[in-house]
């Protein structure tokens, strides 16, 4: 079931995204009502998960909160970021180019995982999951990622366009965002997690290692915005790549290397 909601959505972002690269601002109505259906598809999966949590392991309402698997937190990546773009861009009629590249991103994101079998099952966490200081962690992580996703996507799209001093101000904005909810759920609130969990704080796991490389891109980056090192063309190139290190962060270093978080590898999944 979760599956189909998934990939329902998934099509229907295609659609949509589609639809305004071909005609532009026409049917503006209709996209936007695809936009929301696919948001409600995607909660509704979510919230399939989080019944079934609650359910089988007789957790109360935070602790069965669904960010464990891939699937979860890949699915919760793109409501976030879907989320964040609509609230940045209510007009999404001025901004067509950014939300038919979002919408493509994302539906191409969401139909990965099934094209490639990613299991969409819920499992039963492990002992060391079923804490608060996960979900402070994963979720306050995930919404630093989809922050600077966003921020990314807007990045490409202001390349290409005039307005440049209204997307640099949203681009620092998200930026900033994302290093502040970054540093306290990525890195604090891990380093917490981690010493009730494991006994140690930190132990320079490859995740740990990378997540600390992408903390200190961001920083460096988010100091030469906020001292107008930089130009505008040159803080959008040097966020969209950026996200790179975000992407390594949370794919790469799991599908490549063993480590403590290897019950989330990737190639375990694929």
């Amino acid at each position: 079931m979760t599956q189909h909601l998934v990939s329902l959505a998934a099509l229907i972002l295609l659609v949509s995204g589609c639809g305004r690269f071909i005609v532009h601002s026409r049917f503006f109505k209709i996209k936007k009502l695809l936009d929301s259906l696919s948001i409600l598809l995607l909660a509704g999966a979510l919230l399939l998960h989080w019944f079934y949590y609650i359910h089988n392991m007789g957790l109360n309402l935070l602790l069965s909160f669904p960010i464990v698997t891939f699937y979860e937190s890949s699915v919760l990546f793109v409501l976030i970021t879907l989320l964040i773009l609509n609230c940045y861009f209510a007009q999404q009629a001025q901004n067509n180019s950014l939300f038919a590249l979002a919408d493509c991103i994302c539906g191409t994101l969401l139909l990965a995982l099934n094209f490639f079998s990613v299991p969409a099952s819920p499992i039963l966490f492990l002992p060391s999951l079923k804490s608060y200081w996960l979900i402070a962690h994963v979720s306050l992580s995930f919404l630093a990622y989809a922050l600077f996703f966003s921020a990314a996507l807007i990045s490409c799209v202001a390349l290409f366009s005039v307005d440049d001093e209204r997307k640099k101000t949203i681009v620092i904005d998200l930026i900033g965002k994302g290093l502040i909810l970054f540093t306290i759920g990525g890195l604090i609130f891990g380093a917490i997690w981690a010493e009730h969990s494991w006994g140690r704080f930190w132990a320079w796991d490859p995740k740990e290692t990378w997540a600390f490389i992408t903390w200190c891109i961001y920083a460096l980056l988010t100091h030469l915005a906020w001292s107008k090192q930089i130009s505008s063309r040159t803080l959008f190139v040097l966020t969209a790549l950026a996200f790179l290190s975000v992407l390594f962060t949370f794919v790469g270093v799991s599908y490549l290397f063993a480590g403590l978080h290897s019950y989330i590898k990737v190639g375990d999944l694929l």
